[in-house]
């Protein structure tokens, strides 16, 4: 496979601190396919999540849009937004919902874009391809700027000031760019692709090494040029709260899912405690310092959300939900339970 011409699929499927458990996690998962109906139930996850159409965020329920399929959930400052697929209409939706339930398109777009939310949760940009990249702020829905770029541009982070993306020529490698919308200004931080970023915990993951490896490289983001750790086989998704550990699992791998999510250090890489394994969600996302919560589906295709301590003791958070699997595939259907991107 060319590495420049399979990056926006790569980029495509790359893409709050909670109070601490009171008790040890009961169930501990083992080497090989976890299956989430032997696992005890503990609470609800302590993030936003949306649960069918409804956002719950600890005592709150909102009701979400229900035109769509939910791909993905953000808080931002007063309320949540959404990004929705419509396949009647094969398109996808950003919708901003207040607390109180009020919603708001955002976007309408053909295909997936690049969404990423600031820190602050007062700013929100999105873009992939050759359509324009534009920033907002999410409570409002006032479009703050808006830029077309001659180049294939994939929304990576966003700050107060300035967007981070990459952009990729027809006949080129693809570069790492900050864009500050404010000024309009364009300047290269690096001439490999960044694949994702931590704002907050100055860290960013390029695509690196040779053409058909898909080799990972960290550094951090305010010296791009310095090499913390890299690794052809396994990369960082999401760093803890107190950004000490991160989340990892395969720099690439062919499926709709993964199997397995390993907690590695920051500065090194190097892996810290137990592994959990089995038909598991892309995404991952931090409880606090020291929890974790994904979903898995069982061989049996019953799924569930599950909470995970850093040494790869899991319990259930979610009931119990059957997918519909018949033992083809795809490799991981998702229960209907969609985890915040930003806790």
């Amino acid at each position: 496979m060319d590495r420049h011409a399979a990056l926006p699929r790569v980029l495509a499927v790359l893409a709050v601190t909670a109070t601490l458990l009171s008790g040890p996690v009961p169930a501990q998962a083992r080497p090989g396919y976890l299956d989430p109906a032997p696992l005890g139930r503990g609470s609800d996850p302590r993030v936003a999540h949306l649960v069918g159409d409804t956002i719950v965020d600890g005592p709150r329920r909102v009701l979400a849009t229900r035109l769509g399929d939910h791909w993905d959930l953000w808080t931002t400052r007063r309320g949540y937004l959404l990004n929705d697929y419509v396949e009647r209409r094969d398109a996808f939706r950003l919708v901003y919902v207040s607390r109180s339930g009020d919603k708001r398109l955002i976007d309408r777009r053909r295909g997936p874009a690049g969404v990423a939310v600031s820190p602050s949760r007062r700013r929100v940009a999105w873009g992939q391809g050759w359509a324009p990249v534009a920033v907002a702020n999410p409570d409002t829905g006032r479009v703050l700027a808006r830029r077309d770029f001659p180049d294939y541009a994939t929304v990576v982070a966003v700050s107060e000031a300035r967007v981070l993306l990459t952009l990729q020529p027809r006949e080129a490698p693809p570069t790492t760019w900050w864009w500050d919308y404010r000024r309009d200004v364009l300047s290269q931080l690096s001439g490999e692709a960044a694949v994702r970023a931590d704002l907050r915990h100055d860290r960013v993951v390029f695509w690196t090494g040779p053409e058909d490896r898909f080799c990972n490289r960290v550094a951090p983001l305010s010296r791009p040029d310095r090499t913390l750790w890299s690794s052809c086989r396994v990369g960082p998704r999401a760093w803890s709260p107190d950004g000490q550990r991160a989340l990892a699992t395969w720099t690439y791998f062919d499926e709709n899912g993964t199997d397995r999510w390993l907690t590695v250090g920051d500065r090194t890489g190097d892996r810290l405690g137990g592994r959990v394994t089995g038909r598991l969600d892309w995404d991952a996302v931090w409880e606090d310092d020291r929890h974790f919560l994904t979903a898995v589906q069982s061989n049996q295709g019953i799924a569930a959300v599950i909470r995970c301590t850093v040494g790869g003791s899991c319990e259930r958070a979610s009931r119990l939900c059957d997918v519909g699997w018949d033992g083809y595939p795809p490799f991981y259907l998702p229960p209907p339970v969609v985890l915040t991107n930003n806790p």
